[in-house]
C-alpha cells in the first residue's frame, strides 16, 4: 500500500465493513472499538491515523512511511501545599558574611620581632586555632609587603566563635614584646570582580565528615563546654583535666605574718582565671613550700586556655608555673601541733586587731 486516503463507508453507518479508495477492506472490532484488517492494521476515523497493531507504528502520509508515534508530553501536576522553587543556580559573586559566622580576628600593631610561631602561641591563649585541611597546620597569616617585609598585622582563624569573643576581650590593647596590639573582628571585603576559576576547590562529602569529626574531637563534648550536645565516649575528657595547679603564688612566711593573704590570693587568682573560663573553685595550700594553689574550671577546655595564657605570667610580683593536675598528687601539707597553734594564734591576733580598728 503506497498511500492512504480517508476511507468511505459503503453502508449507512450500521454496516460492519467499509473499503477505502485503495480497495482495502476494514472490519469493525466490537471489543477494541476500532476498524481493523485481517493483516492486523487499524484505522481511527476521528484522528484519521492508520496503525500497525503488531509493531505499534503509525503511517505518516507526508513521509509516506511507517514511523513510531511520538509520545505526548505529560502535563506537570503540582502537588497541593508545595511551593514551586526555581532550580536555576545563582550566579557566583561576592557576598558579605554575617558577624556571627566570622571565626577570625585581625591583629594589628604587632612588633617587628614577631614570628609565625610566636603569633600562634599568642593567639592560642584564647582557644583552639582552626587547622588547614591539607597541611593540618594552624590557619594563621602574617602580612608582608611587596619586598617580603613584615607589615605589622596578621590574621588568625579560630575553631569556635567563643574564642573570637575571648580574644577581643583579653588580647585587645595587650602589651606584647613592647607593642600594644589591636585585636578586632576580621572583615573580608570585595576586591575586584569575582573570578570563580580562582576559587579554592571545596571538600568532598568524605572530607567534610572527617573534618567535622576532627573538630568535635578538638572541641570536646558540647563545643568548648558552652553548649549542650550528645556525649561522645571517645572524646570525653577526664574530670581531673578541669583542674589547674598554680605554683609560686605565695610564700609560707608571708602567710604566717599576715593570714589575710589567703583571701587576697584566692580573690586575685579567681580574677586572673575568669578571663579564660569559669573558675568554679579556688584552693590555696597555705602550708606548701612551693606556694601552690589549684583552680577547678567548669570544663577541660577552659583549663586548656588558662594553662596557655597564665603560664610564665607575673602574679603578685612572682612568675607563675602553671600545669594541669595529674589526678594523683596531693598538695596538702600535714601540719605539726606547733604550726597549728602558731596559725591559730596569728588568726586570733588578726581578728583582735580588726575589732580594735572597728572600735
Amino acid at each position: 500500500m503506497s498511500s492512504f486516503m480517508s476511507p468511505k463507508s459503503e453502508s449507512n453507518g450500521q454496516a460492519s465493513t467499509f473499503t477505502d479508495e485503495n480497495g482495502q477492506v476494514f472490519f469493525w472490532n466490537e471489543m477494541k472499538k476500532l476498524w481493523v484488517t485481517e493483516a492486523g492494521m487499524s484505522y481511527d476515523p476521528v484522528t484519521q491515523i492508520y496503525t500497525d497493531l503488531e509493531s505499534g507504528k503509525v503511517y505518516d502520509p507526508q513521509k509516506m512511511e511507517w514511523v513510531h508515534p511520538k509520545k505526548p508530553k505529560a502535563p506537570k501536576v503540582e502537588k497541593e501545599g508545595l511551593i514551586k522553587t526555581s532550580t536555576k543556580r545563582k550566579k557566583a559573586e561576592w557576598f558579605d558574611a554575617e558577624e556571627t559566622q566570622i571565626s577570625a580576628v585581625y591583629v594589628s600593631n604587632l612588633p617587628k620581632t614577631i614570628t609565625i610561631e610566636k603569633f600562634i602561641n599568642l593567639m592560642k591563649k584564647c582557644g583552639l586555632l582552626k587547622q588547614c585541611e591539607k597541611t593540618e597546620k594552624p590557619k594563621v597569616k602574617l602580612y608582608t609587603d611587596e619586598n617580603g617585609k613584615f607589615k605589622g598585622d596578621g590574621l588568625a582563624h579560630y575553631l569556635a566563635p567563643e574564642s573570637v569573643d575571648l580574644a577581643l576581650q583579653i588580647l585587645d590593647e595587650e602589651e606584647f614584646e613592647g607593642s600594644k596590639i589591636k585585636v578586632e573582628l576580621a572583615k573580608f571585603e570585595m576586591k575586584g570582580k569575582f573570578d570563580k576559576t580562582k576559587k579554592k576547590k571545596g571538600m568532598n562529602k568524605k572530607e567534610k565528615i572527617a573534618a567535622k569529626k576532627s573538630k568535635n574531637k578538638l572541641l570536646g563534648w558540647g563545643g568548648m563546654g558552652l553548649t549542650s550536645g550528645a556525649e561522645d565516649v571517645k572524646s570525653k575528657r577526664a574530670r581531673y583535666e578541669k583542674v589547674v595547679v598554680f605554683s609560686n603564688c605565695f610564700t609560707v612566711e608571708e602567710v604566717a605574718r599576715d593570714p589575710t593573704i589567703i583571701l587576697k590570693v584566692q580573690d586575685e587568682l579567681r580574677t586572673a582565671c575568669s578571663g579564660f573560663g569559669n573558675p568554679k573553685k579556688v584552693n590555696m595550700f597555705d602550708g606548701h613550700p612551693n606556694g601552690v594553689c589549684s583552680v577547678a574550671f567548669n570544663s577541660a577546655e577552659d583549663a586548656d586556655r588558662a594553662i596557655d595564657g597564665l603560664d610564665k605570667r607575673l602574679f603578685r610580683g612572682r612568675t607563675l608555673q602553671v600545669k594541669r593536675w595529674d589526678g594523683v598528687t596531693d598538695y596538702r601539707i600535714e601540719e605539726t601541733q606547733a604550726e597549728i597553734e602558731n596559725r591559730d594564734s596569728a588568726w586570733k591576733e588578726w581578728l583582735e586587731d580588726d575589732d580594735e580598728n572597728d572600735d
